[in-house]
Parts: C-alpha cells; sequence; structure tokens
C-alpha cells in the first residue's frame, strides 16, 4: 500500500451571484484519498456569512460540508476534520456561491492522502 500526502492552495475572485469550482478531482480507480484538513479563505471578513460553500462526492452534496456559510479555517493553515474517505472512480467537486454585494477572492486549502489500494 503507498500512501502519498498532498496539499492544494487555490483561490479565484468570484463576482456577485457567481457560482465558481475551485477543486475538481476524480479518484483514480485503483485509489482512494483521505481528506483531513479543510481551510477556507474569503478575503473581505464581513462577506464570510454570505459566500456559501459546497462540497460534492458523485454531485451528492457532503454533509456538513455540503452548505457551509462561515470560515472554517484559514487558507494558510485549514483545520482538521473528521476524515472523508472518497472512492477510486468517484469524483469530488468543491464549489463557492457569492451572495454578497461584491467581488471578493474565496480560496481553499486541503490536506488529503491519496492511497493505493
Amino acid at each position: 500500500m503507498n500512501i502519498v500526502k498532498k496539499d492544494l492552495n487555490t483561490s479565484q475572485a468570484v463576482g456577485i451571484g457567481a457560482t465558481v469550482t475551485l477543486w475538481t478531482y476524480r479518484v483514480p480507480t485503483k485509489a482512494q484519498i483521505r481528506l483531513t484538513d479543510f481551510g477556507n479563505y474569503v478575503d473581505t471578513v464581513a462577506a464570510w456569512g454570505d459566500i456559501h460553500w459546497y462540497m460534492k462526492i458523485n454531485g451528492i452534496g457532503k454533509y456538513p460540508y455540503n452548505d457551509i456559510l462561515d470560515q472554517i479555517g484559514h487558507s494558510a493553515r485549514p483545520r482538521a476534520i473528521e476524515p472523508i474517505i472518497i472512492h477510486g472512480g468517484d469524483e469530488i467537486i468543491i464549489t463557492v456561491f457569492n451572495d454578497t454585494a461584491g467581488i471578493v477572492q474565496c480560496g481553499i486549502a486541503l490536506r488529503y492522502e491519496e492511497i493505493e489500494v
């Protein structure tokens, strides 16, 4: 069994009323990933409660990460979460919806392990 630890940091400007996909990943068939840490970043503190984060696996919301309304960790320091296992062939998508009155910079930081099975 081979385990590779990975970090992902990505950000993007999100316009008013826009939905942006920050990460899409299809797990290789003979592997699985274990998502262990999650952090998000919104550059406008007042906008944190108006930004909606969505994590979906195979198009289905992953509770409790299927509609996050506030800051979780920070992009430079993601917070440890209950590990989420995503199996080979499955797809994870993380999107953000901007419900504020302005353009905001949104980003995520993830830590995960890819495990060959």
